[in-house]
């Protein structure tokens, strides 16, 4: 492997220091993915085991592209190597070490829905008023809480000691309870569980500190403070930690990500070596100019200044337009030039902006010029019903007590019970400790699991002789549903199975409408999926499954077909295009409404990182585009074009105007 020939001298640095605390400050585009899978094969050709060393990203599709180029430089010797996301990582140490945390095989990792449909249960059982007490904001301030590991005091402490957060205060402590009732993690435990894993078992701990003598972390600019906390933990030994990122890039505030991590990273890691690497390979000059000359405005950020060889290119086009419909067809009159006379294909192309909801009038305008097109991060595959239907039977298979999942299928096909029927379930089973048998679900606590009170209904007040032989009857649908998942059957034959046992795919196929036949077959892809994900890794079972669907996101599901990608800036961060539009360039939208109102710098400042990272994704040309004037609330306004325009040199700007179009 000759790193003379593969990498400039920055990138060579980074790979070759490989002792102590490493900082790789790298602008877009400079090959930081290449110095991070070339350190890791450098690594092992100087005789470190991969079985030592740890590499966090933030997306599967990054974590198995980087694999498969490690792969390429050494050949297969990463297998038993950890790489992969945060959370996965975090699901692998946590499933060896259920015991420590009180929890038990078969662990379901619950996404968003049903963490709000458990919040929700929470606040009918406090008798609280649901205007007031809003489920999804709830859910945000508990996403916030264990964002940052917050005890209910501190939660208390951040918001305001009244009776309303001490009701949240509340609401938090039963939530964490009926989690672990449910034998459930959510999102933010994967990590947080796996902190207090360490913390309170110090041989734990320090098992993991010496098998990972060398962590690697990609995107650094990203990490929360928990994040942070695990990479301090498991460094702390050999301090051997590489940390890669881009402070000008980091723009996932909203999600609990902290800047400061990056740049603190020199002060909080002793003899830390800092290395930028700040050549451009991406872009064309013109587009490094401009994208360089917006980022200067902040204050807040490290010290560095991308440059390249590339050509200058064309100039970048800033587009004026009467309104959103005028935006949406010159966009789509722009595309078609592209096409059509400059040999560019639809998928070179992609439209970005700020909020989903801008959508709608390209959605428009793309159908009416018949320009094929796929959106990133819209309703996304698994978050179809039937989807969801399906991985709440196979939940249910695997973990019986899983109250949430029970709740969705308990009805679906109609068996003639409802959540009030699983509620008063619920209620017994809480209320009555049960004799002792071996063969019952019995949680720890002493108290009977829903899945034992289906045995004996009758003896539930409120549930009479027939909607008890209900509850029987889909008791042994249960039964049949566990019995397959502890049979000898492969992944694909017990998913199948379940599918067919559960009635679910019956239902549909004795329903002749359009949207049932479009169901069949999200479900035979469904099939196909879990088939590709068997013959991948055949000893991966149905709990390994359930657990790993739960860590894709919107890039690992994306389209590769001839289409114009649309997408959100955000959902954007990490790609590159040929051909990138960024649409609807005003105040109040880019920056956003929200930024500016707070008054706060540091909000300006990261809508700005947000503008620089939707230039950088363009690697030829990039269009800047926003209206005159624009429907908002029903109501025609007139817009005012974005400060990050007027911050464009204009020897690398051409500007387009006209009244009805372009």
């Amino acid at each position: 492997m000759d790193l003379t020939v593969a990498l400039n001298e920055r990138q060579r640095q980074a790979v070759e220091t490989t002792e102590g605390a490493v900082l790789v400050l790298a602008g877009a585009g400079s090959g930081k993915t290449r110095a991070l899978t070339y350190r890791i094969a450098y690594l092992i050709e100087q005789g470190v085991d991969p079985y030592n060393i740890l590499t966090l990203t933030f997306t599967n599709k990054a974590a198995e592209d980087m694999e498969q180029k490690v792969k390429k430089l050494i050949g297969d010797q990463i297998s038993n190597m950890y790489l992969g996301t945060f959370h996965s990582v975090c699901v692998r140490i946590l499933s060896q070490n259920l015991e420590p945390l009180g929890y038990e095989s078969g662990f379901v990792i619950y996404d968003q829905s049903e963490t709000k449909a458990l919040v929700s249960d929470i606040i009918v059982t406090f008798d609280l008023d649901k205007e007031k007490y809003d489920p999804q904001s709830i859910c945000r301030i508990i996403n916030k809480a264990k964002q940052n590991l917050w005890t209910t005091e501190e939660l208390i402490d951040y918001y305001e000691d009244t009776d309303f957060y001490q009701n949240i205060a509340e609401i938090y402590v039963k939530y964490n309870e009926a989690l672990q009732d449910n034998n459930a993690f959510d999102f933010n435990d994967l990590i947080g569980k796996t902190i207090e894993l360490f913390e309170e078992n110090e041989e734990i701990l320090e098992k993991y500190q010496e098998r990972f003598k060398y962590v690697l972390i990609d995107e650094y600019q990203d990490t929360s403070p928990v994040q942070y906390q695990l990479a301090r933990m498991l460094s702390r030994k050999h301090n051997n930690i590489f940390a890669v990122g881009d402070d000008y890039q980091s723009i996932y505030k909203f999600r609990g990500a902290d800047m400061s991590n990056i740049l603190d990273f020199s002060t909080d890691f002793a003899d830390c070596k800092v290395i930028k690497l700040e050549r451009n390979y991406r872009c064309k000059a013109n587009i490094i100019e401009a994208s360089n000359a917006v980022i200067e405005h902040n204050y807040n950020q490290s010290d560095k200044q991308a440059w390249t060889d590339n050509e200058p290119g064309e100039p970048i086009v800033i587009a004026e337009a009467s309104d959103e419909y005028g935006e949406a067809d010159y966009i789509v009159d722009e595309i078609n030039n592209l096409v059509r006379f400059t040999g560019y294909d639809y998928s070179d192309i992609a439209i970005l902006y700020r909020s989903n909801h801008q959508s709608r009038v390209l959605e428009e305008a793309f159908v009416k010029q018949r320009i094929p097109y796929y959106i990133v991060g819209g309703l996304g595959f698994y978050d179809r019903k039937e989807i969801k239907d399906i991985i709440s039977y196979l939940k249910v298979a695997v973990n019986p007590q899983d109250t949430v999942a029970l709740k969705r299928i308990v009805n679906t096909p109609k068996r003639g019970l409802g959540p009030r029927t699983i509620d008063k379930l619920i209620n017994h089973a809480q209320e009555h400790v049960p004799e002792f048998d071996l063969f019952s679900f019995a949680q720890e606590d002493n108290t009977l699991g829903l899945f034992d009170v289906m045995q004996e209904p009758t003896q539930v007040s409120g549930i009479g002789k027939k909607k008890a032989a209900k509850v029987r009857q889909f008791h042994e649908t249960l039964e049949q549903l566990i019995a397959v998942k502890e049979s000898d059957l492969s992944l694909p034959q017990q998913v199948d199975q379940i599918l067919k046992k559960s009635g679910y795919q019956a239902m549909l196929e004795l329903d002749t409408s359009e949207n049932a036949q479009t169901r069949l077959e999200n479900i035979n892809e469904f099939l196909a999926l879990t088939n590709n994900y068997y013959q991948k890794n055949k000893s991966r079972d149905l709990e390994d499954f359930l657990r790993d669907l739960r860590l894709f996101s919107d890039q690992d599901d994306l389209n590769e077909a001839n289409q114009v990608k649309m997408m959100t800036v955000h959902a954007a961060k990490g790609l590159e295009f040929p051909v990138v539009f960024v649409v609807g360039v005003e105040e109040e939208i880019f920056p956003h409404y929200r930024s500016i109102t707070t008054g706060e710098r540091e909000d300006i400042e990261e809508e700005r990182r947000l503008c620089y990272v939707a230039m950088t994704r363009a690697e030829d040309r990039l269009f800047m585009s926003y209206a005159r004037e624009r429907k908002k609330y029903g109501e025609t306004q007139e817009m005012i074009p974005s400060r990050f325009l007027d911050e464009l040199p204009r020897e690398v700007v051409l500007e387009k105007y006209h009244d009805l179009g372009f």
